[in-house]
């Protein structure tokens, strides 16, 4: 069995929503205050009619919108000051990807401040209109927006989809572990592009569009507020592709079921729900990380077999939590799936050895011996019970359990059923001989520890956070291809629909002032830009191989290698000081682009684990942060348009 499910970038909790909210209100309000910058000054250049419109406004509206307005002002000029005097701490970057930083510093607190005064100033004028939209003039323009969206003929694309369906069995490969990971990947490469693409076309053309041909003052006649324009478009075409997602999902997940080879279904449906701890290393020299053994991707860290006279290497997981279901089953399931690494040949056609060890917080310095002991007179007696219920009751006992050893190869995913004595044990808490065990050693006290060494010599075993995990879910219960429909249903029809309402949002707000191709053009470059967010951010703060963009020209224009030291000189100091000018730019306008790969859990339905729920409200939370501010700007841009003028 194959289930692979490498995760460098860490999923987002619940603890983070409260930095991550923060940020937003920094990051939103800074591109609000550009907004107020650009008002004073079209508002004192008499080039935007609101002076009329302020007459009639209330007094303690526009004194609170002037003061906000400029304390926000005032904030981030010295925001920006400050930055050049004294700049915050370099983030961190784990194998190329950038780590939110952990705590607020004093910089932040200041841009805090500025964007909660702009965002107010901006969304004040909003919320006092909100009293003049009709849900049901907004109703009727979306119902407008859905028939006009169902004649165009953009739609008939989705006819593609059909012939991939007929022939979809050309590209399923013969081995069972591989069909359902072949065949969700060849769904999401068709969908994907074609539902996204097609969302942007309908999206940039439409109010444009209306604009070119005057369909426009059909409605503007009428009393409609132009925002319900906006909102109109944007939930019409959001419905429409919604119900053409849904479809094609059922229709892909009933042929994907129907065809599918019953040895790939009883292999690859599945939909497991894992524990995963924290892992750490000991006796490698550093703790969160291994050895390393040359390999380019140094996704995993390495653990080696025994080496006289030394302390053995192991790999720690802590889990900090369990659900106290575990101690009313036969038998918890945990899965491992690890890299070998071979420094000599070993035996051919056999794996590498490694020994397991589970303990709970109640277990002591000594009674892995204790139980080691028992075990053996346990089963030395006549009379005995089963293995099972010994092993149980010795490991509720002891706090303990042990695999001595069992083989392991690449990619492989393995099982162990662990006796549920051991977690009645976790369930019991820890006692406070166990606390000042812990305390002395200056060690974390977890409800689990599993501690995995390699016992092959010359030999090394690799391994990451993520592969090692706890079921959750019971896989005896027999509803893997239930759960494996509706993780395939949160995969392709969740996640797919929040990119859609993100193109559709950005698309809309964006033709509320630009052409319909200009507007296709510029959604294309973010949306992208958001697909290769994690090379630009790596250039933005100085970490990509090579340099930034001046130095790469300046080493590739003089053939020479991108690690080579450059003489200093003239020269190279105003590249150096061009290329450093560059990455401020940058790093102000990397928050344009979505982050687009977070949206992705298709690889969590391809190897056969479930999306947590709390991942799609996290992420629906991320798209409406990220939606939001265009939604404000169009209700700007479509306030103040010309509409009568020429396009």
């Amino acid at each position: 069995m194959f289930a692979t499910l490498p995760i460098e970038r860490e999923l987002f909790g619940f603890k983070d929503l409260a930095p991550g909210f923060l940020y937003w209100i920094e990051a939103a309000g800074g591109y609000a205050t550009y907004g107020l910058i650009v008002w004073y000054i079209l508002y004192f250049l008499d080039l935007i009619r609101v002076k009329k419109e302020l007459k009639a406004v209330p007094s303690w509206v526009v004194t609170s919108f002037v003061i906000t307005s400029v304390v926000a002002i005032v904030c981030f000029v010295v925001y920006y000051f400050s930055l050049l005097v004294a700049p915050p701490p370099a983030p961190e970057f784990i194998e190329g990807i950038l780590v939110p930083r952990k705590g607020i510093h004093w910089h932040d607190v200041i841009g805090i401040v500025g964007g909660a005064c702009a965002l107010y100033a901006v969304l004040l004028p909003i919320v006092r209109g909100l009293g003049l939209l009709s849900f049901r003039r907004i109703g009727a323009l979306a119902r407008l927006s859905f028939k006009e969206a169902i004649r165009r003929r953009v739609l008939w694309v989705f006819s593609i989809l059909i012939v991939i369906f007929l022939f979809a069995s050309w590209f399923m490969p013969s081995k069972p572990e591989d069909q359902v990971r072949t065949y969700i990947k060849l769904v999401d490469w068709v969908m994907s592009p074609l539902l996204l693409f097609s969302a942007f076309i309908l999206a940039s053309f439409s109010i444009p569009n209306d604009i070119k041909q005057q369909t426009i003052h059909t409605i503007l006649t009428k009393p409609v507020e132009r925002f319900e324009i906006v909102l109109g478009r944007f939930l019409g075409y959001v419905a429409l592709m919604s119900l053409i997602l849904f479809t094609m999902t059922g229709i892909s997940l009933v042929y994907l079921v129907w065809e599918i080879d019953p040895d790939a279904a009883a292999e690859s449906l599945k939909a497991r729900d894992p524990i995963w701890g924290d892992l750490r290393f000991e006796n490698t020299g550093k703790d969160n990380v291994g050895i390393n053994v040359g390999k380019e991707w140094s996704y995993r860290s390495y653990i080696s077999g025994p080496v006289r006279g030394q302390e053995p290497h192991t790999a720690v997981w802590q889990f900090n939590s369990m659900p106290s279901g575990f101690a009313n089953r036969k038998t918890v399931r945990c899965e491992y799936t690890f890299d070998i690494f071979r420094s000599t040949k070993g035996f051919e056609a056999r794996g590498i050895s490694v020994g397991f060890d589970f303990r709970t917080w109640h277990f002591h310095t000594g009674n892995k011996e204790l139980y080691q002991k028992e075990l053996a007179e346990r089963r030395g007696q006549k009379d005995r019970a089963s293995d099972a219920d010994i092993l149980n009751e010795l490991s509720e006992k002891y706090g303990y359990y042990e695999v001595p050893a069992t083989a392991v190869s690449s990619g492989h995913t393995y099982a162990l059923d662990l006796p549920t004595g051991l977690f009645k044990n976790v369930a019991l808490g820890p006692d406070d001989q166990r606390k000042t065990e812990a305390t002395v050693k200056k060690q974390p006290l977890e409800p689990l520890e599993v501690r995995v060494q390699c016992l092959s010599q010359t030999q090394y075993v690799g391994m990451a956070k993520h592969d090692f995990w706890l079921r959750q879910d019971d896989p005896n219960a027999g509803n893997d291809k239930l759960w494996f429909a509706y993780n395939f249903f949160k995969a392709q029809a969740v996640d797919l629909w929040l990119k859609l309402i993100l193109v559709i949002g950005v698309s809309v707000s964006l033709s509320t002032y630009l052409s319909g191709v200009i507007t296709l053009l510029v959604g294309l470059v973010l949306y992208f830009g958001g697909i290769i967010l994690n090379f630009m951010q790596e250039v933005a703060f100085g970490q990509n191989y090579g340099g930034g963009p001046f130095q790469s020209a300046f080493t590739l224009f003089n053939r020479k290698l991108p690690n080579q030291e450059i003489a200093q000189d003239t020269t190279t100091a105003a590249i150096f000081w061009t290329d450093e000018v560059v990455r401020f730019g940058m790093r102000r306008v990397l928050d344009l682009f979505p982050d687009v790969e977070r949206f992705d859990f298709t690889r969590f339905v391809q190897e056969g684990f479930n999306i947590p729920e709390s991942q799609l409200l996290i992420n629906f939370l991320l798209m409406a942060g990220y939606v939001l501010p265009w939604i404000v700007l169009a209700y700007y841009l479509m306030k103040w348009k010309e509409v009568a003028s020429a396009t």
